[in-house]
């Protein structure tokens, strides 16, 4: 990836040189109007179009893949099995820990008074809270990662990060409503802005591309393409000058383009992330201009 980022800046230096002196100044200032129109019209079309494409093809699959990944999670068994670990197996019953769960406010502190009211002292307490915490900190987010990656996802992202406490509300969501209202939130919280930044960029090309194909039939329609007298040495240097700028504009482009793309998607992808441009030697200095 680092090279190809590298030789694509040459190619598209010496192409738009080569042709910058072919066409000449006129015809090349059209081009860069052009290009300028179309990125125009990409950015509104990207803006525009990235949510619903993403709500129309995305966010079902996405929000079920969540779902099963939580799907078996039952909160009552968690929290059993880690009083059991520290050592507080039987201390407190199944129904107990039920009504710590349901009863409101934060579980932790609940079940950290009924530990205190069977005996606890405050150090086991602490330790008792602290293993039922890190569920969240590595179990949990793990669950939902590896489901992803079963679904295939991880070819694209890297690594979901989930806050702790949007997975606390995600708990008090499956313990109070359901499962389907869980993964809702999560989704909309995490990995929606992941995958409509990646939808955002792609829809980008597309319009880019779609934009450019427009531009260039009118302009050729128009007749601007055609020069009404033989080029003379300024023209074909002007064109030159103006080919390289244009060439620079395209790459500084593309580098703007893949750093909002990773500051949409948190630089969690593995297609394309900060660190693959610091291995470049020529893509990284358009890339850091944008990025940092």
């Amino acid at each position: 990836m680092e090279l190809k980022l590298d030789a694509a800046v040459m190619i598209i230096l010496v192409i738009t040189c080569i042709t910058g002196y072919r066409r000449g100044f006129l015809r090349c200032l059209v081009g860069i109007v052009s290009v300028a129109v179309a990125v125009a019209v990409a950015l509104w079309g990207s803006a525009r179009l990235a949510e619903p494409v993403y709500d129309r093809y995305l966010r079902d699959d996405v929000k079920h893949v969540v779902e099963r990944s939580i799907s078996d999670f039952d909160m009552k068994s968690i929290v059993m099995q880690k009083l059991e670990e520290q050592g507080f197996g039987g201390v407190l019953t199944e129904n107990e820990v039920d009504n710590a769960i349901t009863e409101g406010g934060d579980y932790l502190d609940n079940i950290g008074m009924l530990l205190g009211a069977k005996g606890a002292n405050e150090q086991q307490i602490q330790l008792a809270q602290q293993s039922l915490d890190s569920y969240f900190d590595t179990e949990l987010p793990e669950s939902i990662n590896e489901e992803l990656e079963k679904q295939g996802m991880s070819e694209i992202l890297n690594r979901v990060e989930i806050p702790k406490e949007e997975l606390k509300e995600c708990v008090s969501r499956i313990i109070n409503q359901s499962s389907a209202d869980a993964a809702d939130y999560i989704t909309q919280k995490t990995i929606k802005p992941v995958l409509v930044g990646i939808v955002r960029s792609a829809v980008f090309i597309a319009c880019l591309i779609g934009a450019s194909i427009v531009i260039n039939i009118i302009v050729a329609i128009a007749g601007l393409r055609k020069p009404d007298h033989e080029l003379s040495a300024a023209d074909h240097f002007a064109g030159l000058v103006l080919g390289a700028i244009k060439g620079l504009l395209i790459c500084a482009m593309f580098a703007w383009l893949l750093s909002t793309f990773c500051t949409l998607t948190d630089n969690s992808l593995k297609l394309f992330n900060s660190g693959v441009s610091d291995k470049t030697y020529l893509f990284r200095y358009f890339f850091d201009y944008f990025y940092r």
